[in-house]
């Protein structure tokens, strides 16, 4: 067939073509090939780039009939699967077939066209076309326009595939590849000019393909180049560049990505796994390119930032639920902390939750997402920070009516170790002398992390009336009282003057009962933290945690061993055992003072309950600098200390 749009300018002149597929550059893949041709479209174009002819043939050997003259190009385009691709002026100049694109998928399917071969497109320019019959052109090669991704993925200690999905995939392509300047390099991370729009058509994603708890998969697929170069700025900075477990959080916008959802013991997963030329910071997809990836599925690693982890937590209820950012936790709403009856006070363990809400946060957005209450439980999903809220369940929908009970949500990539897991790993320490008697955070509760030279409260954490589940924010400032500006329902700490009711208290999370010189429990219960026994309804402390036994700090005055390792600043270093080399940072973060609720001693005192009490006082750690006194006694309960949780 012959174009009727052509040339008159020089004289006959045949051109006998025969085009190949030409293999593709690999990225770390198997060899694969996909080089078939059934038809051709054959496009010869002179130096002003004006087409003068245009040839279509089913077979891989063309004769095209066209013109004499010097400085022509030759495109060949295979594997279209219509013949009247190019009728018409739509391809009359080099610039016009320039810009015409393929059409439009919507299943990746799609782009096998024409007996399931791919479109390829290729050129020759520079030629010279002598008049009459030429000699014939062997060499000339057409590449893919699709890449092939390769997903072998495998599921350790348990974890199986479930599904997977594929997102941000170009609906349509050019049909003549537009090359950067380092195209050649399948690894280079340059945004290319293959974007034929932007408009939310023009991108697709799969549904969600189906599998049955696989604990290995192998999948291939094709699809047009999706060019977004390197990583984008976000929050001032790109990250470490050769983190891969960053490579979610510095995308730039329509990166195409997998998604592949797991499951595991206790938890589902959503691992996202963005497709490039590395695993770390090219997002470069490009045609004619195998990719393989190799995915081994962990339990998600609380920095990682390309798994979307979902536990399930309906059976280890506490008041104090850990989260990681961009995670998400289902967790029991219609039961009063650990559900325990022991020293619950005459509280009812149980109720009906309606609707369950944010009350404050400690940055905007660090709680992304609540379900509804389904069953008696919710899904939260945390944002991209780190930080504290408290969350609470309503009686009335909407998060109206009474506040049934609420719960500490610390949002924080840090995972207290399993037993025998020291500081060092950065998880938990061994506390007393001579015997190992138990394991101890790293970091107090609410913190965000465990660095003795961070200057910006950072390792602060909560605070706590002794007694009472709920926590209440620090200051802002290393070394003056500060307070923090609140997010949610409300904005900032409420002190009201006077004892209450335990019950007060469960409706009122977010009031600071401040009172001089007594406590803050208007019928006062020594036992509300469960002094050192079993764990009770009250305890702040995550699940497998409680508030430690008075006592624990005595190995810090022991004469034998130096108690700590540097000079005070605005906190001291501490060894706690000779069985643990490591060293524990305490901050003097201060506290809340029982007489008006306020921040006090900010850098200069260092206090943390114990779960005992003496003389209606509770027991506790305070040091200043020159002075440790591992078992203080002069503190009303209505003061608000941090807590140090212990393994139960």
């Amino acid at each position: 067939m012959q174009d009727n749009v052509t040339s008159s300018v020089g004289e006959d002149a045949t051109i006998r073509l025969q085009v190949k597929g030409e293999n593709s550059n690999d990225v770390n893949t198997r060899a694969f090939t996909d080089t078939s041709i059934s038809d051709l479209h054959i496009l010869v174009y002179n130096s002003s780039g004006v087409l003068v002819s245009h040839e279509y043939d089913t077979s891989s050997t063309v004769t095209v009939h066209t013109r004499s003259g010097s400085g022509y190009t030759i495109y060949a385009i295979a594997n279209t699967g219509n013949s009247a691709l190019f009728n018409g002026t739509v391809a009359s100049t080099v610039t016009k077939l320039q810009t015409m694109v393929t059409n439009s998928i919507s299943t990746l399917d799609e782009l096998k066209i024409g007996g399931g071969g791919l479109i390829m497109s290729g050129s020759k320019s520079g030629l010279t076309i002598i008049p009459g019959t030429n000699t014939a052109i062997t060499d000339f090669k057409v590449i893919r326009l699709a890449a092939i991704i390769t997903l072998n993925i495998t599921g350790n200690n348990g974890i199986t595939v479930t599904g997977y999905s594929i997102k941000n995939i170009p609906a349509k392509s050019y049909l003549l590849s537009r090359p950067t300047t380092y195209e050649a390099d399948p690894i280079d991370n340059e945004i290319g000019n293959d974007a034929v729009s932007l408009v939310g058509t023009d991108w697709l994603s799969t549904g969600t393909t189906s599998v049955s708890s696989l604990s290995f998969l192998s999948t291939s697929f094709y699809m047009y180049e999706n060019r977004r170069g390197g990583r984008i700025t976000v929050g001032g900075g790109k990250g470490t560049v050769g983190e891969q477990q960053e490579k979610a959080k510095y995308t730039p916008a329509n990166a195409t990505y997998v998604e592949i959802y797991a499951k595991g013991s206790g938890f589902t997963s959503t691992y996202q796994v963005y497709l490039g030329g590395d695993n770390s910071q090219n997002y470069n997809i490009k045609r004619n390119v195998n990719y393989t990836y190799t995915i081994t599925l962990n339990a998600a690693g609380s920095v990682d930032t390309r798994v979307t982890k979902t536990d399930d937590l309906t059976s280890k209820k506490a008041n104090c639920y850990m989260v990681a950012p961009r995670q998400s936790i289902i967790i029991d709403v219609n039961t009063k902390g650990n559900g325990s009856v022991t020293n619950n006070q005459g509280i009812t363990v149980t109720h009906t939750a309606s609707s369950v809400a944010v009350l404050w946060q400690t940055a905007s957005g660090l709680i992304s997402n609540i379900s509804n209450v389904s069953n008696g439980t919710v899904t939260l999903t945390a944002g991209s920070y780190e930080g504290d809220a408290v969350v609470a369940a309503y009686s009335g929908v909407g998060g109206t009516g009474t506040i049934l009970w609420s719960w500490h949500i610390w949002v924080t990539p840090y995972t207290p170790g399993i037993s025998g897991t020291l500081a060092t790993s950065g998880a938990v320490h061994y506390y007393n002398a001579s015997t190992v008697t138990g394991y101890m955070m790293d970091r107090n509760l609410g913190a965000l992390n465990a660095i003795a030279t961070d200057t910006n409260t950072s390792s602060w954490g909560m605070v706590y009336q002794w007694g009472r589940k709920d926590p209440f924010p620090n200051s802002t400032s290393s070394l003056s009282a500060i307070e923090p500006i609140l997010y949610g329902a409300v904005n900032s700490v409420i002190k009201k003057n006077g004892s209450v009711p335990i019950s007060t208290t469960i409706s009122s999370p977010n009031v600071y009962n401040e009172i001089t010189g007594a406590d803050w429990n208007s019928s006062p219960s020594n036992t509300l933290w469960g002094s050192g026994s079993s764990k009770t309804i009250f305890d702040p402390c995550p699940y497998g945690w409680r508030v430690p036994n008075s006592g624990i700090w005595s190995y810090f005055v022991n004469s034998s061993i130096p108690r700590v390792f540097g000079s005070f600043s605005r906190g001291y270093n501490f060894k706690y055992s000779a069985l643990d080399t490591s060293i524990a940072w305490y901050p003097a973060a201060g506290f809340r003072i029982s007489n008006g609720g306020g921040l006090t001693a900010i850098g200069q005192y260092g206090y943390f309950w114990s779960a005992g009490t003496i003389s209606g006082a509770g027991l506790s750690l305070r040091f200043e600098d020159g002075l440790v006194d591992p078992n203080n006694g002069s503190n009303v309960r209505a003061d608000a200390f941090p807590i140090r949780c212990v393994r139960e």
